[in-house]
Parts: structure tokens; sequence; C-alpha cells
């Protein structure tokens, strides 16, 4: 077992002393046989080539890579690339290696950069002038100027660039302690999210099962899927376990960060035993002990998916086990105190209840361990569910009794056969899970049936043992969450049209799909919002994310143009006042996913002051600071492997939205001909409403494309 926090440390160094003493030997080794091989020996000049060729392509190559890839110019795609381009692109594939095992570029990545405090403060700045009124804005900037000359503010921009020279990524653990660890907010809906499936990914039930079968076995389809589908993820583990996994890369010359294929399988979060805060662990196991974990009605089951000898089970023994641990939950009944239910509330909640009816108690530490350490957790809900956004409320909450929030990656599977995933967020994002999830889908058609062994062991059922007080708080938190999930507002709405037509004039898809937001947020809402959206920085070494404030001077001019707040004016200015604002939007994505944001490095910089327990400036308290993220924007990646076909893609995930009023919109570019929005907002607020917001981006999209093409 270890734990993130180990796995980060322990890379985030480069290549470490140990590596510069053999650099330094291996170096002095050439130096002195240089002599002699140039004196004419043959096996003095054999062994100088061969220690010069190690040294290069062990320890120069990476660096020379990491340097190479560090550049930013090619970013952009320009369509007449120039000659310095060109010499680039001929030199990262030359010293691309040959061999891509899955983690071969970790060496390689660049580091995460880190800005200077006036360019963050420039477009900090910037970011919010469409935000505010005049005067929230001069304020906004004097705060800034004095977070400029603060001593503080200098003291930790010293330290975070002394962090960025010695580290790897100066982020990464703060991210994850901080964003995620040290959260008490609850993990469903607020940072859980989902991912669905296509309704044509599922098999034909009637090529796969008959009536007859059916009429016996009401299941059937469940198991089988279910069985499919593991076998597929099983498959998938193995290939990042051997590091035969295909190595994400970026136009085919690009390496992107792999490390977080790494925390997929065997990962858990759980509450600390002592800190307030919780810890991920993820957990490595020899093949006979890998296992996973079943939860149906309520009921854990566990067992092992290879046999004694290493040979891992067949779908056809993977079913057979499914089937069993729906027999033995039916014959048990429904679970009346869920502890899964303890994991979709807040976190100090379930800290306290962990720390007092778990640990120290064997029964449940050991049940607790075998569900925490599961390879993953499979769910078999009971639900019949009639459309995508029925299910998409089934991934993303679901029943809290037939949930356990903590686990990395749970797969939901349906009677129908129809699945998904609900996935934790603290250990990776959905360029990673959503690679695999792509990956599963298309390879499951693969999975094949073989003869049955009669040497499978039965379902291990998770035992518990609890004291009346653990059951009253279990119920409670129960009837809790229950009233949570009924106050969560979620539509999944097709588009009019998709990227092809986005591309046919000439514009970039995402910003055209974000000023459409834009605008039907106007729409909705009547002002101009504070919007996040999601750019991956997984070009650098453990690099997750930044982000892109989309609402800009540009954006509001085209909302406010399109919208004529000033009177009419020709569809010439309402053009150009678009394609001004995909401008400003695709210059601020590339310099988000070039790791040069504002918000990553605001956020550092108020982290090392609070861990020194410096007094924040009067910025941190600023207005335009604590505006909420009333649109919290991500798109959805599809079409990242080789195995993608477009009927076997996703047809939907999301997530909640960053506040009480405001909406988390995903959306999923399928193909050419539609784009998958997931809408999610509150019921209690009186301003949200995600069936509405639905409709307007949809005008939006139609009204844009009036705008370009009147005839169509």
């Amino acid at each position: 077992m270890a734990s993130t926090e180990s796995l980060h440390a322990s890379k985030a160094t480069g290549s470490g002393s140990g590596s510069l003493v053999v650099v330094v030997l291996m170096t002095a080794c050439v130096v002195g046989f240089a002599p002699r091989a140039m004196s004419g020996s043959w096996l003095y000049s054999a062994a100088f080539l061969f220690l010069l060729q190690q040294l290069f392509r062990t320890y120069l190559k990476p660096v020379v890579l990491r340097r190479l890839l560090a550049w930013n110019g090619w970013i952009g795609g320009d369509r007449n690339p120039s000659l310095k381009l060109k010499i680039w692109s001929l030199l990262v594939k030359a010293f691309l290696p040959r061999k891509r095992s899955t983690f071969v570029m970790e060496e390689s990545l660049p580091s995460l950069p880190l800005p200077s405090l006036q360019d963050t403060c420039d477009r900090y700045l910037d970011s919010v002038r469409p935000l505010l009124t005049t005067e929230e804005y001069l304020k906004t900037s004097e705060a800034l100027d004095q977070l400029q000359s603060s001593s503080v503010a200098k003291q930790a921009q010293a330290a975070l660039v002394k962090m960025a020279s010695n580290q790897r990524n100066w982020l990464s653990e703060w991210w994850l302690e901080y964003q995620y660890l040290r959260s008490p907010w609850p993990l469903c809906v607020n940072y859980n999210w989902f991912v669905l499936e296509g309704e044509k990914c599922r098999w034909n039930p009637q090529q796969l099962v008959s009536k007859d079968v059916l009429k016996k076995n009401p299941y059937e389809l469940q198991t089988t899927r279910a069985a499919a589908m593991l076998a597929a993820f099983l498959n998938l583990h193995e290939e990042i376990v051997e590091e035969r996994l295909e190595p994400g890369m970026v136009g085919g010359m690009i390496p992107i960060d792999m490390s977080g294929f790494r925390l997929v399988f065997g990962s858990c979060r759980r509450p600390h035993k002592r800190d307030d805060r919780d810890e991920f662990v993820r957990f490595e196991q020899d093949l006979p002990k890998r296992h996973i974990v079943v939860v149906c009605k309520g009921h854990f089951f566990s067992f092992p998916v290879h046999h004694q000898y290493g040979e891992r089970l067949y779908v056809s023994e993977l079913k057979v086990q499914f089937d069993k641990c729906i027999e033995m939950a039916n014959q048990a009944g429904s679970v009346a105190h869920p502890i899964g239910a303890m994991t979709a509330g807040k976190r100090p909640d379930w800290a306290a209840f962990y720390r007092t009816h778990i640990l120290g108690n064997m029964t449940n530490e050991e049940s607790m361990a075998i569900l925490q350490s599961s390879t993953i957790l499979i769910s078999l809900d009971d639900e019949l569910i009639s459309d995508n956004r029925e299910m998409g409320m089934q991934l993303l909450c679901g029943n809290p009794s037939n949930r356990f929030y903590d686990k990395g990656v749970t797969m939901i599977v349906l009677p129908d056969g129809r699945c998904g995933l609900n996935v934790e967020h603290s250990f990776t994002d959905a360029t990673v899970v959503g690679y695999l999830w792509e990956s599963a889908l298309n390879l499951e058609k693969f999975s094949y049936m073989k003869p049955l062994t009669d040497k499978l062991l039965l379902p291990h059922h998770l035992k518990w043992d609890w004291s009346e007080s653990a059951r009253l708080q279990m119920e409670n938190a129960l009837v809790t969450e229950l009233q949570v999930i009924a106050n969560v507002d979620l539509e999944i709405c097709p588009s009019p049209y998709g990227k092809g037509y986005i591309k046919s004039v000439r514009l970039s898809p995402d910003g055209f799909l974000q000023m459409a937001l834009q605008l039907a947020f106007y729409r909705d809402q009547g002002y101009i919002p504070l919007t996040y959206e999601s750019a991956s920085t997984r070009r650098f070494c453990l690099g997750r994310t930044e982000v892109i404030r989309t609402a800009s001077d540009a954006s509001k001019h085209f909302v406010e143009l399109f919208e004529e707040k000033a009177g009419p004016c020709s569809t010439e200015d309402k053009i150009a006042a678009l394609k001004q604002a995909i401008s400003s939007h695709v210059r601020r994505s590339q310099l988000a996913a070039a790791g040069l944001g504002v918000d990553r490095h605001l956020f550092g910089l108020k982290i090392f002051m609070q861990e020194n327990q410096q007094t924040l400036p009067a910025f941190y308290s600023d207005k335009a600071y604590q505006l909420p993220w009333a649109l919290s924007t991500s798109q959805t990646p599809t079409r990242q492997t080789s195995l993608y076909q477009r009927d076997q893609c996703v047809v939907a995930g999301g997530f909640g939205p960053a506040c009480l009023d405001g909406y988390g919109v995903s959306y999923l570019i399928i193909g050419d001909e539609t784009v998958s929005f997931s809408i999610c907002s509150y019921r209690i607020s009186p301003k949200t409403d995600s069936a509405r917001f639905g409709k307007a981006i949809n005008q939006a999209l139609l009204d844009l494309r009036s705008l370009l093409c009147p005839t169509k």
C-alpha cells in the first residue's frame, strides 16, 4: 500500500541524487577511456563508444527532450509552420524513444512552469474586468498593487520559484492536499463525477439472451454485461501494471503525463486515523490477491479475479460470481443500515464515524480493508431507468445504500445491462478515466466465453459489527442524503448540430461552444458569469488542470452586441464580435494549457502563506476573488484511443454546480454531428433550472448558426 503523497514525492524531484552519482561515474569512465580509445585499441574504442551511447541514451537524451518539450511555440497548430517550428518538430521526433512503454516518457516531461507575479496579476485583472463595476474594478486593481508590493507575497513567490526549480511539479502535492483531502464537503455531487455510455454501446438483448432465459433469470443481462466490462477493465489494469498501455501523445508527438493511470485501480480515499483530513491510498497486490468488491442491495461481496496459479477468471466465471452475489443479496434482503450512506455526507461526520465505529473493531476493520483494497467496485443496481437523464442521476448520485463514494472507480450496472461510472476526483481527472472507459467499451466485444470451472470459491460476504449508535447514524445519514439527491436537477440535452458545422465556418469548436454558453447564461440569468473551464496540463510532469477564465471583455462585448443592449447593430459587427471573443478564448486556452493561467498560481501563493501562518493580503478577501464560479464547465474528452468508434462512444458525463445559484455544464463532442450537454443545478435555488438552461443553450446555438449562415 502506498499513498499518493509518497508517489508524488518520489517523482517530483526529478532523477535524484542517485541518478546524479551514476551520471558522474559514467562521465568519469568516458573521460578515463577517451585517451586509450584514441590510442587505437579496438577494445577501448568499443568500450568508449558503448559508455558514450549509454550516457546519452539514459541521461542526456531525456534532458534534451525535456527542454525541447518545454517550448510553447508549437501550441496553436499554425497551418503554415515556420522554419523554427519545422526544425523543432524534427528534433522532437528524433529524440522520442522508439519503444514506447506506458511510462517511458516520464523523465522527459517538462516541469510545470511558474508564471511571474506580475504576469499573473495582469492576466487576473484582465479576466475580472467584465465582471465588475468601475468602482469594484478600481478596488481590485488597488488590491493587486498591494499584493505585488507586499513582502509576504514576494516571500511566497520566491519560495514558489525555489520549489519550481527543485521539483518537477511545484503544485501537485498542494493541489491534492488542499483542494481535495482537506475539504469538508461531501463527495457526492460536489466532487465525484459520472460518465455514461451511449445507448448503442449495449449488447443487443435479443442476440445475447433469449426470452426464456430472461424469464428464468431476470438478472441475466446485468451479470453478463458486468462480467464482460469487468474483463475489459482487468485487461487494461494488466496493461498498466506491465506498462503495455499505449502512452498518450498529442498530435502523435507530444507526450503527456501518464502517472494518473497508476492510481485508477486498487485506489480509495479514506479518513485519516488522526489528522482532520482524508488520505488517498493505492493498494498494489500480487495476482492471487487481486480481488473486486460487488455491492448489491447494500451488501458487499468480494471474490478474487485470478485463480490460485495466476490465471484470470474467464468472462463466464466472472458472470457466475456475479450471479452468486445477487442470489446471496436477495436471500439476505436489503440492508437497513448502509455504510455507503456515511461516505455521501460531510467528511468530518464520516471521519468521526470511521474512527469510532470502524477503527479498533476487528470485524469492521477487516471488511473495510477488503473494500478499500479492491481493484474496482461493481454496483449492481435494481432500478430500471427509462432515459439518459435518469441514468445520469443514477450514476452521479444513485442510491447511497448501494454506493461507496470513497472508492476510486465504481462501475454501475443496471438490470438491462446498461452501465456507467462514478469516479472519485482527488486522484486524477476525466482525461485519464475517460481514456480507460472509451477503451473498455470497445474492448468488451473482444471478450469471449470459455468453459466453466468447478474451482470457483463462493464470494465472501463482508460482515459488519455495528452498535446501536452506529446504526442510528447510518439511518440518519441515508435520510439526509436522499434529501440532498432529491435537490439535484440534472438534464442531458443533445445539440441541434455538432463540430462539423463549426469547423466548416473555420472557428474553434470549443471557443464557439463557450460563446454559446455565455450567450445562453446571459439570457437565463441576466449577467456575465465568472466562468470556469478546465484545461489539461498533462504535457507537464504530474500535470492535471488549469482554469480557462472564459468570460472576457471580448465575450461580454459579443453578448451585449448580439442582444443589442445598446441598440440595433449590423450582422457584420456581430460576426466580428463573435470571432474576436473566440480568438480571445483560444488565447486564454493556450496560456492555461501552457501552465500560465492565474488560478493555480494564486492558489499556491495562498497555501504557502497559510502554511507559514502569515496574514493573507487584502486581495484574497476582495470581492472579485470571492466571486463564485456561477458557470462551471468542462469538455468531456472523447476520441482518445485508436479503438474509438462513433457507435461505441460515450453519450454524457457530468458533475455538480460549483455554487448554489450556478450551473455545472459538461459537454461532449460526439463525432461531427452533435454535442451532448449535461447540465446540473440545485432545485432549491429559485434562480436556476437545468431544463430551461438546456433550451437556452440550444437556442443560442441555433441563433449563432443563423448569424453565420442565414439560409440554414
